[in-house]
């Protein structure tokens, strides 16, 4: 099948949608992320870079993908990386260079906001789109007034930071945040043990499911990490075990691929093998293969 090149980007999705799903509190969220929950509700996907799509005008980063993952599909939560300027601006970029996914050029971390904010988001084709780079409290608050649930990648900003901005934006119970290595996920029991964390393997641990179990917070309030392609068999059992729900990053291989390019029975395996959240870069169409419908009402089975 040819593959056309990238149609003008269109008009930006209204804030709310029939997709949209408010929760009361953290604790709420936690709740309705359960494992047993999920198994019972269907599986969740999180669409990485704020709803990106390789082959179609919505580029990484974007605000406005975001909010087109949120106006098109049921169940898909929004993943966002956090990242600092200089002047200390905490961005949504995925990268922590300009150039690569942006008009401009050198390191985040040594320009200003002024000149990081001016800079336009490229497609997949590395053409530049309307949309620009967007402060983090521009991504939560439109979480809050639109009911998104937001994915939070931080890794290179301080946790106090990002406990800050959720905060300050009251966007506590609709954000789950990443939490990398033994010294975040400390800083972050210490600071704010009432959010849902995702914790990830990491070089600076947790490694396996004990030592999760021995640092997390709360374990009902723990996502985990089952791998990439094919579910880790042991961390997984440990996980689900604990009513802890894992989640299966997709990325590395539907990343390069179009959309009539991608196998179904990989993601029906993922779920039946007991993945309850895919991270994928085709979220649409993931959930048409997977028959997702609307979100269940939290408090409700």
């Amino acid at each position: 099948m040819s593959h056309p090149c990238p149609s003008p980007a269109p008009e930006a999705a209204p804030e709310t949608s029939a997709h949209s799903i408010f929760f009361d509190s953290p604790a709420e969220l936690a709740a309705y992320l359960r494992y047993d929950r999920l198994a019972r509700t269907g599986p969740l996907l999180l669409a990485v870079r704020a709803g990106c799509h390789p082959h179609q005008p919505w580029p990484g980063s974007a605000l406005e993908s975001a909010r087109n993952v949120l106006a098109t599909r049921p169940r898909t939560m929004v993943e966002i990386t956090l990242r600092t300027t200089a002047d200390g601006t905490c961005v949504v970029l995925h990268d922590d260079v300009l150039g690569g996914s942006t008009t401009g050029f050198g390191r985040l971390g040594e320009l200003p906001a002024e000149v990081v904010l001016d800079q336009r988001l490229l497609d997949g084709y590395g053409a530049a789109t309307p949309y620009r780079i967007r402060e983090a409290g521009d991504f939560l608050a439109w979480a809050v007034r639109a009911g998104a649930v937001l994915w939070l990648d931080g890794r290179d900003v301080a946790p106090d930071v990002v406990v800050d901005l959720v905060r300050e934006h009251r966007a506590e119970a609709q954000v789950v945040v990443a939490a990398h290595g033994r010294a975040a996920l400390s800083a972050y029991r210490r600071l704010a043990p009432e959010l849902v964390y995702f914790v990830p393997a990491h070089p600076d641990g947790p490694a396996t499911a004990d030592e999760i179990c021995r640092e997390a917070p709360d374990l009902d309030r723990v996502i985990g990490c089952a791998g990439a392609y094919y579910p880790d068999p042991e961390i997984t059992r440990c996980l689900h075990g604990w009513n802890a729900p894992t989640r299966l990053d997709l990325t590395r291989y539907d990343a390069p691929l179009y959309d009539d390019e991608l196998d179904p029975h990989l993601y029906r395996r993922a779920v039946e093998t007991g993945s309850r959240i895919l991270a994928t870069t085709h979220y649409r169409e993931v959930a048409d293969l997977l028959g997702l419908t609307g979100w269940a009402p939290p408090g409700r089975s």
